[in-house]
């Protein structure tokens, strides 16, 4: 059976069974394994090709060359770094741009990076903070104007502005965006609270009018 191999996507890791642990690079360098493993684990799942996690992976496990890279998984660990291999997982499950988009590099700066993925419509933006400080980035043509960026990690949301997104990544954090229509104000449910807050103080008028009339 012949095979398209236009169609065959490479397979991208960090480590695997034949190598050192990703974790024993970085404490190598004297850093926390957390933060480092996120943001490398961001960029795996948001570029071309299919993420491999090897086990141990979600933990930050640590290790040598074989057989040390294979120790005992210790189910009694810290859930952040699980919890946030979930989170991506899910987004990138969510939005086809990031498995089966385009790549565009829109900056990259000394360990800042904007990159953009888009597919049939769909358009997402990846910012990877590997610095120590806070950082912005202003952009301008590579987005369609009028419209918002939305963070599906952190929550954040970058709103148009005169034809440019700025985007303000905390040190050591990533956002994965998607572009879309600007929300503008949530009239029903600011008409829902409204009505809750003006039914509570009718309720406070009545109770301390019966109390006078006690």
């Amino acid at each position: 059976m012949a095979t398209n191999v236009a169609n065959i996507k490479p397979v991208h890791f960090l480590d695997n069974q034949h190598t050192h642990r990703f974790t024993r690079d970085i404490i190598n360098l004297n850093e926390h394994p957390g933060p480092r493993w996120k943001l490398a684990l961001t960029y795996l799942y948001t570029t071309p090709g299919i993420p491999f996690v090897f086990y141990g992976s979600e933990i930050a496990l640590d290790g040598g060359e074989e057989p040390d890279n294979q120790r005992q998984m210790d189910f009694r660990t810290d859930k952040d770094l699980i919890d946030y291999l979930t989170n991506i997982a899910a987004v990138r499950e969510k939005l086809p741009a990031l498995r089966r988009g385009s790549f565009e590099l829109l900056y990259e700066n000394q360990g800042m990076v904007v990159y953009k993925r888009e597919y049939k419509g769909e358009t997402a933006v990846v910012a990877i903070n590997n610095t120590t400080k806070s950082q912005a980035v202003t952009l301008t043509s590579e987005l369609e104007d009028g419209k918002e960026l939305r963070g599906l990690l952190n929550g954040d949301l970058v709103k148009s502005e005169d034809g440019a997104y700025k985007l303000i990544v905390d040190r050591d954090e990533a956002e994965i965006y998607v572009l879309a229509e600007k929300s503008g104000l949530n009239i029903p449910l600011i008409s829902t609270s409204a009505a809750v807050v003006i039914l509570f103080l009718g309720f406070l008028f009545l109770v301390k009018k019966r109390s006078r009339n006690a």
